[in-house]
């Protein structure tokens, strides 16, 4: 417990960087919970002299397991058997499948914002990627920002679902914006300790909830107006050479995407369901076969 409360001061004074600093304070607050828990057995122990053998120590341990086990497998059990759950698993079944039975996986490339298709695509080691999130990619950010905004080109979406793509939204308890915070992980962490670049470059709202959020708290992800607009004004101007995908795979729940104005000349619309919408390169053989 003690070893938990000196670490992070020992990590602060030797590293130069850190942006995950809560897991210290789980790691202290987990050894102080057992810390307790082992305390009160050992002043019990003392104080009623009641005499721990293997027996009970196998049950106070087994009983411990099953709690938590249930805990989980109930929290699993709720997620799996929601509608919106097995509608999902569903789909991406069938158009994984569909992928794999129309494609060579290593010879194709692969449009998408889906985090699990890209995942399932780099398990299947897929060619080429458009888009590829921020923790397993060592590009640059300018360099992500750019597949960012060709991919937009591609599809012929607009400065509108830009603005949607990229500014801040509140949820439940933090701002964060889930499209564009996968593709650039903790760059734009706000808390009352620090900003981005330290701005307090933000909207009045803004402003006051960054000052009320604690300063361990890194997973809210809030842009500065002046990036905001700087990346407004990078897609604005971006004319890089665009390669077109044999594969476009997108989540029709996605507030940026308006699937009626796609510019998808060229391709052919292969599966449209509840939740994804795919579309093949028609080469006049892939959309033929469908």
């Amino acid at each position: 417990f003690l070893a938990s409360l000196f670490a992070p001061i020992v990590f602060i004074l030797i590293s130069p960087k850190t942006c995950v600093f809560h897991h210290f304070v789980n790691l202290t607050i987990l050894n102080a919970f057992l810390f307790l828990i082992f305390y009160f057995l050992i002043i019990s122990k003392s104080l009623i002299k009641f005499k721990f053998n293997s027996r009970y120590n196998f049950v106070l341990i087994l009983i411990f397991f099953v709690f938590f086990t249930f805990q989980e497998i109930t929290k699993v059990n709720l997620k799996k058997n929601s509608e919106s759950h097995i509608q999902y698993r569903n789909e991406f079944n069938l158009v994984t499948k569909k992928i794999e039975s129309n494609y060579k996986i290593k010879d194709i490339g692969l449009l998408t914002f889906e985090t699990d298709l890209i995942v399932w695509s780099i398990m299947k080691n897929i060619k080429y990627l458009d888009l590829n999130i921020s923790i397993f990619t060592p590009k640059k950010d300018f360099m992500i920002e750019e597949d960012i905004f060709s991919v937009f080109k591609k599809l012929g979406l607009n400065e509108v679902s830009f603005d949607l793509f990229i500014k801040n939204q509140k949820s439940s308890w933090r701002y964060i914006n889930q499209h564009i915070t996968k593709f650039v992980y903790y760059k734009y962490s706000a808390n009352s300790l620090f900003t981005y670049k330290n701005s307090n470059d933000f909207e009045k709202d803004e402003i006051e909830h960054i000052k009320k959020t604690h300063l361990l708290l890194q997973q809210q992800q809030m842009i500065p107006k002046f990036e905001l607009e700087r990346l407004k004004s990078e897609f604005k101007k971006f004319d890089g050479n665009l390669i077109f995908p044999e594969v476009i795979l997108l989540n029709k729940t996605d507030e940026f995407l308006n699937n009626k104005n796609l510019n998808l000349d060229g391709y052919c619309n292969i599966f449209n369901g509840k939740v994804f919408v795919m579309y093949f390169k028609d080469d006049g053989k892939s959309c033929n076969n469908q």
